[in-house]
């Protein structure tokens, strides 16, 4: 069910009664050609508005027996003495007349129409004046509204050619009154009976002389009020389109030539005896009075079915001339009607339309899908404290909150999503425009969403290109799941600096209904990762965690109140090559002692190479990632963050992972890109006379990077433990080492003597060698896209020579010994 317009005024209407009352109106309608002579106005309230004026020999039996009985004549001034006091711009009005018809504030409406309101010689000119000269229809406003009640508005004031209307409305049915501009002139009108004399042509001031002037103008009706009803029009209307058939079907027949056997039908078949008689007229009954056009009786009362459907009854009361109004030589007249109506109460109406508002948006509510949601927490460990914070969603208005959220670590919220509506209900949720280059999506980045049964995120579906509207009967419910990780590095820079935030409304809406709104909320806890070297080399003690946020909720990044901290390098990338050298050593010494605990010697890119990775399972990885970088935002103790049960390679593997992933956020890189720029400047300007010594290669590396302290540390740093890592994971033994160095002098020594011979053959590398050799090249290539920052070559070729340059620089600090 749909509201309208259209259905609301018909639910109004159908309520009629409860906001209708029965009332019933006298309305006065006044007609008067006043000739353009001057003082006409004069007698406007004598006759028009008090009903004076009215000559009871010649105004008909029932007016006459009226003023016999009220007695409103008994001391009116004779016609003669009428005469004889004429004056202009004097009432005409015979003294002494107290009104017979109904007048005053009796009547609820009064409508005056007035004709020749000036003199003029033509047409044409007439129709120049009434529009121009506003003098005359001033005059007679003034006239109307002295003579009428107190209170009487005026509703309507039209200038038409020839005829000035104005139209009053008693204060109590003044503010009933609507479409006051609408018009409505057609065929179908009727006149009351005519009971009065002629009103034209009479001499000026006199009662009952016609024209005397030479011309001997006949005595006329020219003066008339016209009335009709909805009833009289849809009678009319019916007659025309029976006449109109009947002209058509005569047409035809004059066409086919038979319209006289069409004469001769009509007279031998049109004949009903039953109705023989039927339209006889009925002699009206004596009277004394004679009047040829006293013909049609008293008017009686006429029940009227209005185009609204409302049941009215009009009847007229009066309609006579004013005979005494001397002032014009044409005489003024009135007829009053009653009219009962049902009148529409406005403050009954307001109340009952707001009843039939509510009802109709009631019935339009329970028709319309609708859905209900309700936010239930799920809790983890870390949430178990924070039971206060819960809530629970009105209608979808409330606020999903996640609490304290960091980055790799899963937080969860669910969502009941139940029809509790009367019909099936269809909804999903909104996209929201995505950024260039992106797919629109329906939550932020940071946040998927799953229904029941379907492990599948947003991303997947966009994939996938899988229907996302889910529908449901009445009673039926869906569980919704929604899911905060914070794992991009942008994401995270966003949100360490304050110009994003873990806030977001979801829009779920429901087809043919309302939408509902989801807030999301979450408190970010400030991460070491995604920020420069030397913002963490300012870092206080208790870590990034530390950290006070803006006051008042200001914008922006936390405020460090210890910025006169500096330390040489990173505390956190300390933490971690501290962590990794000592992990290292216990590994190696499981493998020397226990059973099943082994090195991949077939991967020499491990523990920082993720193909050679043993610890396969994700979400275990994931979740002991999170905890390390945990211990690292508040400057805890990693060894304390894993389970017992967790061995030693799969620490770790997972400690090799957080210390890539924290080099790669860094913003500037254990060296910089313009720190970069020269060292690459360096090796073009040498051309081929780089340097073949590793130690000559370390002291060119270290002098420029000297320029940066924090950046030349925090890189001898981690050289400094890949070399140890390398050394424990791939070792060669020292005996074998110097024998091989001997080995190598003995050699080159009866390669010289003994060159006649011919070419010796090369000696057998020692397999120790060659895997550190390895290991080395293996570091060096994982570690070289992470610790250097710089514009990346667009050709293939290009990329391999700055990938080779990375690569020798890291291998030659990795290396342990000339050669190895």
């Amino acid at each position: 069910m749909h509201s309208s317009p259209q259905s609301l005024s018909k639910a109004l209407y159908a309520r009629r009664a409860d906001y209708t009352r029965p009332q019933k109106i006298k309305i006065k309608i006044g007609s008067w050609n006043v000739a353009a002579c001057s003082g006409t106005e004069k007698d406007l309230a004598g006759w028009f508005v008090q009903g004076k004026g009215i000559d009871k020999r010649l105004a008909g039996l029932e007016i006459a027996n009226a003023i016999d009985k009220t007695g409103s004549q008994a001391d009116i001034e004779t016609v003669e003495e009428q005469e004889a006091r004429r004056q202009k711009k004097q009432s005409t009005i015979p003294n002494g007349d107290e009104g017979i018809i109904t007048g005053g504030d009796e009547i609820g409406l009064y409508v005056l129409g007035l004709q020749e309101v000036v003199e003029l010689a033509s047409a044409k000119e007439y129709i120049g004046r009434v529009y121009s000269d506003t003098g005359p229809v001033t005059k007679w406003r003034k006239a109307l509204s002295e003579a009428l009640p107190e209170g009487y508005t005026l509703i309507a004031e039209q200038q038409m050619s020839g005829l000035l209307m104005f139209i009053y409305a008693s204060p109590t049915i003044a503010p009933t009154i609507s479409s006051k501009s609408k018009r409505a002139f057609h065929d179908g009108w009727r006149e009351g009976p005519v009971t009065f004399l002629p009103t034209y042509k009479y001499d000026l001031g006199r009662l009952g002389v016609f024209d005397s002037s030479e011309k001997r103008r006949a005595p006329s009706w020219c003066d008339r009020i016209l009335y009709r009803t909805r009833k009289d029009k849809l009678e009319y209307d019916g007659k025309q389109q029976d006449e109109e058939l009947a002209r058509k079907r005569d047409a035809e027949m004059k066409a086919r030539g038979i319209d006289q056997a069409a004469d001769d039908e009509d007279v031998l078949f049109d004949y009903d005896p039953s109705e023989d008689g039927d339209n006889e007229p009925t002699p009206p009954a004596p009277t004394d009075d004679y009047d040829e056009y006293d013909d049609a009786g008293e008017v009686g009362e006429e029940a009227v079915l209005t185009k609204e459907g409302y049941l009215d009854r009009i009847h007229l009361d009066v309609y006579t001339s004013h005979q005494r109004v001397l002032s014009s030589d044409h005489k003024p007249l009135a007829a009053i009607f009653s009219l009962e109506y049902d009148a529409v109460i406005p403050e009954l109406k307001a109340k009952v339309q707001q009843e039939v508002a509510r009802e109709l948006d009631r019935a339009e509510n329970e028709a319309r899908p609708g859905i209900t949601i309700v936010v239930d927490r799920s809790q983890d460990a870390q949430d178990e404290s924070q039971n206060s914070s819960r809530r629970e969603s009105d209608n979808g208005t409330g606020v999903v909150d996640f609490g304290e959220v960091e980055f790799g670590r899963r937080k969860t919220r669910h969502l009941t999503i139940a029809n509790t509506s009367q019909v099936t209900s269809t909804f999903a949720f909104v996209d929201r425009p995505g950024v260039e280059g992106e797919e629109d999506r329906i939550a932020p980045q940071w946040m998927s969403i799953y229904c029941t049964g379907s492990d599948m995120d947003e991303d997947e579906r966009i994939s996938k290109h899988t229907k996302r509207e889910v529908t449901l009967e009445p009673g039926d419910a869906v569980n919704a799941t929604l899911e905060v990780l914070v794992d991009d590095i942008k994401c995270v820079r966003a949100l360490n600096d304050g110009s994003n935030s873990l806030e977001d409304v979801l829009v779920l809406r429901v087809t043919d209904g309302r939408d509902h709104f989801i807030s999301i909320r979450g408190t970010w806890l400030q991460s070491c990762l995604g920020r420069s070297i030397e913002e963490l080399t300012h870092i206080p003690e208790g870590g990034v965690r530390a950290l006070l946020p803006r006051p008042r909720n200001e914008p922006g990044p936390p405020v460090n109140r210890g910025q006169e901290v500096s330390w040489s390098a990173p505390r956190e990338l300390i933490k971690l090559t501290q962590v990794l050298d000592s992990l290292t050593d216990r590994v190696v010494a499981d493998s020397n002692m226990l059973e099943g605990v082994t090195i991949p010697r077939d991967a020499p890119g491990w523990p920082f190479d993720g193909k050679s990775w043993r610890f396969k399972d994700e979400s275990a990885r994931n979740s002991l990632q999170a905890s390390i970088l945990h211990a690292l935002d508040a400057d805890g103790i990693i060894h304390d963050t894993f389970p017992p049960e967790v061995s030693a390679v799969s620490r770790l593997e997972v400690v090799a992972e957080v210390l890539l992933l924290f080099l790669r956020s860094l913003t500037d890189g254990l060296i910089p890109a313009n720190l970069w720029e020269k060292l690459e400047a360096d090796i073009v300007s040498r051309g081929g006379r780089q340097p073949t010594d590793i130690e000559e290669t370390k002291a060119w590396v270290l002098d420029v990077l000297s320029a940066s302290p924090h950046h030349n540390i925090s890189f001898v740093f981690l050289t400094s433990t890949l070399s140890r890592v390398a050394g424990e994971l791939a070792p060669i033994p020292k005996v074998r080492r110097s024998l091989d160095t001997a080995f190598r002098g003995g050699f080159d020594t009866v390669k010289r003597t003994l060159s006649w011979k011919g070419r010796a053959p090369p000696p057998v590398e020692d397999p120790a060698a060659v895997r550190r050799r390895e290991v080395n090249r293996a570091f060096a290539e994982v570690f070289g896209g992470v610790v250097f920052r710089g514009k990346e070559p667009g050709k293939e070729k290009d990329r391999r020579i700055l990938e080779e340059r990375r690569r020798d620089i890291l291998e030659a600090f990795i290396k342990g010994l000339v050669g190895m």
